[in-house]
């Protein structure tokens, strides 16, 4: 018998109904518009899906993050600060944001060193941690280091 399950541009799998959802347009338009048109279509496809993280791009975009936080369907943001914006190490204000409105959170950009320096600034439930280790022993090492410290 076969085993199957979900995956999609993200390097993520789930053996539940998953995807990662996004509207990258509503950094140009205005909170009634993301209101309108918007927001309605990403419930619609949430609440198809049992896992969801919304991917969340460019700093525009943020005057309509409370409006994403309150969709009950997204577990998990990934937060995208845009081209030529500081990486999301940066954002901290925001991140911790993000996780005290219940969502999780996928950090993309940070490197090894950098978790280490930062991670006991987030709460570890339902941190992704998405990171190029450049041996065995240094992933094994990271990987280490989190579970002492979560």
């Amino acid at each position: 018998m076969f085993e199957r399950g979900f995956i999609g541009w993200a390097p993520t799998y789930s053996e539940e109904k998953f995807a990662v959802v996004q509207c990258d347009v509503s950094c140009m338009m205005s909170p009634e518009m993301v209101r309108t048109f918007a927001i309605p279509a990403i419930e619609y496809e949430v609440n198809h899906l049992k896992h969801c993280v919304y991917h969340y791009d460019g700093k525009e975009a943020l005057g309509h993050l409370d409006d994403i936080l309150a969709i009950k369907g997204i577990d998990v943001i990934q937060w995208v600060p845009g081209s030529g914006n500081p990486r999301s190490i940066e954002w901290m204000d925001l991140l911790k944001r993000i996780q005290k409105a219940g969502k999780g959170l996928w950090i993309y950009d940070w490197s090894a060193e950098e978790i280490k320096q930062h991670f006991k600034e987030l709460k570890p439930e339902g941190l992704l941690l998405q990171v190029a280790a450049g041996s065995a022993e240094e992933a094994d090492d990271l990987i280490g280091y989190v579970k002492k410290n979560m």
